[in-house]
């Protein structure tokens, strides 16, 4: 039941997520709006859109130069879709862990620990692209969830920033860190099974 599940959620998010991504392809190459393709694709993901765009208060478009844009919204969305289907998938795997945990108790407590770890690191994931996309959409730093995200990877990206300065505008020291963070989790998961 769990597996036919999470197979759901993924064919569910893949199908979304595709659409939302060729709506932001569509938009950064400037593809007219009167093709049917664009037409099919606007219609089937403003719906999903339409709360978005009020919660980021009339901030559809970012543009860059004249030459690329970006539609705000359908970034955000497939940020939050991507980070919805995470934590689903996580929880699924949970509850079959927590539910295997009687009969192995051994082996399901490593599972255990190693879904755990993964839970801290996909949220620090997340909350390194949140601060990206803060940033990038000019959050003030004063703004409360800008400050609590701050607070939480500053401590890792101020390091990282001292050894690879931003180059050319860009700073690229949460690509850094997120690889450091998966190469730490494997190390950890290794870790792991070499004990038990």
């Amino acid at each position: 039941m769990i597996v036919i599940l999470a197979r759901l959620i993924n064919i569910t998010v893949g199908i979304v997520g595709l659409l939302l991504l060729l709506r932001v392809i569509l938009t950064w190459f400037g593809v007219s709006a009167q093709n049917w393709i664009v037409q099919t694709v606007l219609t089937l993901t403003e719906p999903l859109l339409r709360p978005l765009r009020r919660f980021l208060g009339g901030v559809p478009y970012r543009h860059f130069g004249g030459m690329m844009t970006f539609d705000v919204a359908a970034l955000l969305a497939l940020l939050l879709l991507w980070m919805g289907r995470g934590l689903l998938l996580w929880l699924l795997g949970f509850v079959q862990t927590l539910t295997l945990l009687a009969l192995h108790p051994v082996g399901n407590v490593l599972t255990l620990t190693v879904m755990l770890v993964d839970l801290a690191l996909e949220l620090y994931t997340i909350a390194l692209l949140v601060r990206i996309l803060f940033e990038w959409l000019r959050v003030p730093y004063t703004h409360p969830v800008m400050m609590f995200l701050w607070r939480i990877t500053e401590p890792l990206l101020a390091p990282v920033r001292r050894w690879v300065p931003p180059f050319g505008g860009l700073d690229f020291s949460p690509v850094i860190v997120y690889l450091l963070l998966y190469v730490l989790r494997q190390v950890f998961v290794m870790f792991l099974y070499m004990i038990f």
